[in-house]
Parts: C-alpha cells; structure tokens; sequence
C-alpha cells in the first residue's frame, strides 16, 4: 500500500494507482477506502469501465445495492456492451430476486455470445432455480460443449436429466 502512495505522489494524474489501492484497501476489508479510491480513479479517468466495475463489486460485496446498481448504470453508460457489466446487473438483479428480468438478460446474451460459458453456465442454474428443467439441460448440454473439461458441469447436467427421467444421458 505504501508504495502505491509513493506512486501516486510521484503520478498524481496516473488513473491506475488509485485503483490499485482501492482493490488493496477491498482485499483488506477497508470498504470506505476502497470506494475513495476508486472514487479518485474514476476522477482522474472517467472512461475506465473497469473501474466502475471495481467499485460496483466492492458496493455488492458491502451490501449498498442501491449504490452498485448506480455505479453499473454509469459503467453501462461508457460501454454498453461491456460483458462484464451486464453480468454484474444480472447479479444485482438475482439479488433482488428478480429473477425473471435476469434470465431475460442472459437469453439475449445467449444469443449475442453464444461461445460465451459464463452466460449459459448463470442460465441454466437460473433456470434450474425457476424448476425450467429442460431449458437448464439445454443451457448445461451447451456448458459442456464449450468447456468439456469441467466435472461438475457434467454431475449437475446428470441431475438435471435424472429429474427429466432420462436416465440413459443421466448415466453418460
């Protein structure tokens, strides 16, 4: 940490410093620090999704929803598109548990990034969750295709067969 001060006496305009410190301060469980970090990163670069997102996780993982919903929204407004920010507002909103806005989300990413695992990984469990077995078969038949390395990958698509009652797939 000290040393990230140095750098940035020496930089004070260098947007990666203060960034730095704010994931030092978060891995350190100093919430309040992280967020005036990230808060000073985003001052001197107000560009860099990443930053937001930072800041965003660090806002989820201290339960200020409200604020990281925020926070997601300006990182949406310098990139739409950014993968992982889309997948934050996902989270956020399986934690206000609205679910069905979440899968809504992650089918057109599905569509838009259909080599994507994460996205198909998150729906199929969302699925699972709303008792959506065939659709979250589908999604984990897609998973291990595009990741066929992954043992439980494979052990919760052999569940999701057995409650279809295909026991001849539940077995491979």
């Amino acid at each position: 940490l000290e040393e990230y001060q140095q750098a940035l006496e020496l930089n004070p305009d260098l947007a990666p410093v203060p960034l730095m410190m704010g994931l030092t301060y978060r891995a350190m469980e100093d919430t309040d620090s992280a967020l005036a970090q990230f808060d000073h990163a985003l001052e001197l670069d107000p560009s860099q999704v990443n930053v937001y997102l930072q800041m965003g996780r660090t806002q989820i993982g201290a339960d200020h929803l409200d604020e990281a919903r925020d926070t997601l929204e300006k990182a949406l407004s310098v990139n739409p598109d950014s993968i992982s920010a889309r997948l934050m507002s996902v989270e956020l909103l399986t934690r206000n548990n609205e679910f069905d806005k979440a899968i809504e989300q992650l089918e057109k990413m599905a569509c838009e990034c259909p080599k994507l695992m994460i996205v198909h990984k998150t729906l199929g469990m969302l699925y699972a969750r709303a008792d959506k077995t065939e659709k979250a078969t589908d999604c984990f038949e897609t998973v291990v295709k595009l990741e066929p390395n992954q043992a439980l990958d494979y052990i919760i698509l052999g569940n999701l067969y057995f409650k279809l009652k295909d026991f001849s797939s539940a077995e491979k």
